[in-house]
């Protein structure tokens, strides 16, 4: 497989201080602070946590109540920034749009990737034509194909097969000690395939 390859960047590559949010009544983050550095972070807590919320904000799609995201200047990977892409797009058309966005984009790796996941049939494939796991299979290339030094996974190995979990946690492995960029993900709890990772830190919104 095609390496994932160094990009430039410091430690840490993005900071949290003293974040606050709420949904009108409901607050689910009061002054939180924490530095995402190389490597692999996990994000994790039940239904209603605010995992997608925490990852929407440290994108910058969000504004917070208070507090602040300080980040790259390069462009964060985050999925919810490619759905402008109207749904008739083709596949080929969708990591057009998205290799636009990454000028460091990894054309090699995309190819290896979409080999590896079982997408070179669907390139040419609208994109409400495909499974929801297919969709997620092109959020993960993209994520790791961008060069980003920061990528943000909501509940990446969701609606995979278990081929495909499998890979996903070889790459997620291998990213957990990448000197330079950093993968965000969330979960409810640490996926069985990466029980012998060791993550960079751990943000559990549980409490």
């Amino acid at each position: 497989m095609a390496s994932l390859g160094p990009t430039d960047g410091g430690e840490p590559l993005l900071s949290v201080r003293a974040l606050s949010f709420r949904f009108t009544e409901r607050v689910l983050f009061e002054r939180l602070s924490f530095d995402i550095g190389p490597g692999l972070t996990l994000v994790t807590g039940g239904s209603g946590a605010g995992k997608t919320t925490l990852l929407e904000l440290m994108a910058n799609v969000r504004a917070p109540t208070g507090g602040e995201v300080s980040g790259p200047s390069s462009p964060v990977h985050w999925e919810g920034h490619f759905r402008a892409v109207a749904d008739t797009s083709t596949v080929r058309e969708w990591f057009g749009y998205v290799q636009a966005r990454f000028p460091d984009w990894n054309a090699g790796l995309e190819v290896a990737l979409c080999a590896a996941f079982g997408l070179d049939s669907h390139r040419d494939k609208a994109l409400y034509m495909l499974s929801r796991g297919s969709r997620r299979k092109l959020q993960v290339v993209s994520a790791f194909a961008c060069q980003a030094p920061v990528a943000l996974l909501d509940t990446p190995f969701a609606a995979l097969d278990a081929a495909s979990r499998g890979l996903l946690g070889e790459l997620l492995a291998e990213a957990a000690e990448h000197p330079r960029r950093a993968w965000v993900i969330s979960g409810f709890e640490c996926p069985a395939v990466l029980s012998n990772v060791v993550f960079s830190d751990v943000i559990d919104l549980a409490g």
